[in-house]
């Protein structure tokens, strides 16, 4: 029973998961039985040294790959190593004759093979938390021009229409430009605009509105507010609180910071009409 408790132990260790509490237990146990030879000459601490390395090189190589997939091989090892920490358990209590005839008497053999599922679990886990490390640190959130052209990619009834500047001063001439997408099902989409002038953040935002055939012209629905801080092409996400079932123009004015419920459109800067 010892040694199954000190193969408990040690793949708690490899895994990473050792309570504080069974730190103390499991050097003692070490020091009492954990270089005790087993049949095969290797002792359980041995084994369990093997199962950290094993571990570690599987998290260094998926760290460090191109491809954060754990391949068959280094699966097979984990398992591999698994089995073998069963083995080394049940040789190491005593003879293998005596072993096998206490297993035929009291379901030893039973217990063996639940130990061999539970560190084929341990080893999966192994692979899934390396795989989930990893995937975190080579995959960082898409920027939203690549969200934007996943939904151009993916949408199927998408909405999209060009921008056109108006005649207000701050916009007239500087040739901004872009185009506005739509996806009705997601209820949100994506705003590609050139050379809109940057905005003085402490004294103005700018607000897009949807205009939905559903809905009257007079009371827009916010589609939010946005910065622009650096000149050059923007692309900038949009959704909407309320569903928008047949949008038809999309705007964009200058407001007050954090946006207005009603916009006297004072300021209204860009226009996009859905094609018929």
């Amino acid at each position: 029973m010892s040694a199954e408790r000190l193969m408990d132990l040690l793949v708690s260790r490899a895994l990473g998961t050792l309570e504080r509490d069974e730190i103390q237990e499991l050097a003692e146990l070490e020091a009492r039985i954990g270089s005790n030879p087993t049949a095969d000459g290797e002792s359980l601490s041995e084994y369990g040294q093997q199962l950290e390395s094993t571990a570690a090189e599987t998290h260094a190589a998926l760290v460090e790959a191109d491809s954060v997939e754990c391949s068959a091989a280094f699966q097979a090892r984990l398992i591999a190593q698994g089995v073998a920490l069963v083995a080394a358990t049940s040789n190491a209590q005593s003879p293998k004759s005596t072993l096998r005839s206490r297993a035929d008497r009291s379901g030893g053999g039973t217990r063996a093979r639940t130990w061999v599922g539970w560190l084929v679990a341990a080893a999966a886990l192994v692979v899934l938390v390396v795989q989930s490390d990893a995937w975190k640190r080579r995959t960082p959130e898409p920027t939203a021009a690549q969200a934007r052209a996943d939904m151009v990619a993916r949408a199927g009834n998408l909405v999209e229409a060009p921008w056109a500047a108006t005649e207000d001063p701050l916009v007239s001439g500087l040739g901004v430009g872009g185009d506005v997408v739509w996806s009705p099902e997601a209820q949100s989409g994506f705003l590609r605009i050139e050379n809109l002038p940057v905005n003085d953040v402490t004294k103005q935002q700018y607000q897009v509105w949807i205009f939905d055939r559903d809905r009257s012209a007079d009371h827009p629905v916010s589609g939010g507010v946005f910065d622009v801080v650096t000149s050059g092409e923007l692309v900038i996400p949009i959704h909407s609180d309320y569903d928008i079932s047949e949008p038809f123009l999309f705007a964009i004015t200058v407001e007050r910071p954090g946006g207005v419920v009603v916009s006297e459109r004072e300021h209204l800067v860009l226009l996009a009409s859905v094609p018929e």
